[in-house]
């Protein structure tokens, strides 16, 4: 078990594939970017404009779609900033595929820019490979807390995505342990974005990974850099709920559609 609303239909998810070279799970097209290692989080929105396309852009699906490299996905996560565009699709609770790139606005329509695909993510290796620059037109109308597409006939459909505002609640920060028979799990939070994970048990085996996280309203986002000691890059999206009264931390994680709760208490120290 890993650590780990856009209205979007079926049709209307090809605007997203930027792999239309599609790269196979472990295939070495290009080199590994960025240090896996590093403990922050490389795509933490930061003060984004009240209009305009930067910041998070959250979504989930009630039906799979078809993301990028033909992943059924059910969430989508989009972030932008000044000059970089990234999208992370997840299935379940998962990190499936994503890319993430360039863009620049078109001089004659505000709402008009291209996204340059520079990198694809590998769901065999998790790790980022550099990808040859592959370009996508998008038009989007942008508010103060959403973003539209509207897709002309013969797809026609619209697309409306949320913006988020990541924050790290210092209510989540602390030890966290869920027991159930012989099966352990145990997380720890640090208010600073780091957090450890461990689980065994004979139900459960062993499992270890450690990363960054952050929240979006009901969602625990974690970029884990480490896993069973090997450096990965791999984003998982989790609901979650606190609750003040008995602290303690229910994390919702979902296997083949399927959501069930897990709930954590405060390790004492």
């Amino acid at each position: 078990m890993r650590l780990g609303r856009l209205v979007l239909t079926l049709a209307t998810a090809s605007m997203f594939m930027l792999a239309a070279c599609e790269l196979e799970d472990g295939e070495e097209n290009g080199i590994e970017n960025g240090d896996p290692t590093d403990p922050t989080d490389p795509t933490d929105p930061t003060d984004p404009t009240p209009e305009g396309p930067e910041g998070a852009w959250l979504a989930t699906f009630t039906n799979p779609i078809i993301g990028a490299d033909q992943k059924d996905s059910t969430a989508l996560l989009m972030e932008i900033d000044e000059e970089q565009a990234s999208a992370v699709f997840f299935y379940n609770t998962d990190q499936v595929s994503g890319f993430r790139g360039t863009y620049q606005f078109t001089a004659d329509d505000p709402d008009a820019f291209t996204v340059t695909r520079l990198e694809s993510w590998s769901q065999g290796e998790f790790k980022w490979y550099a990808r040859d620059p592959f370009d996508l037109p998008q038009v989007f109308e942008f508010t103060e807390t959403t973003m539209t597409k509207v897709t002309p006939a013969p797809q026609s459909a619209t697309i409306t995505a949320q913006r988020v505002q990541f924050s790290r609640p210092a209510e989540l920060a602390g030890d966290w342990i869920f027991e159930e028979g012989d099966d352990t799990m145990e997380l720890s939070i640090a208010g600073a974005g780091t957090y450890v994970f461990s689980q065994e048990g004979p139900n459960l085996g062993e499992y270890a990974e450690q990363g960054n996280w952050r929240v979006a309203g009901d969602y625990l986002h974690t970029h884990a850099t480490d896993i069973d000691a090997t450096p990965v890059h791999f984003e998982a999206l989790t609901r979650h709920e606190f609750d003040a009264a008995d602290d303690t931390l229910t994390l919702y994680w979902v296997v083949d559609l399927n959501e069930e709760g897990f709930t954590f208490s405060r390790q004492e120290n």
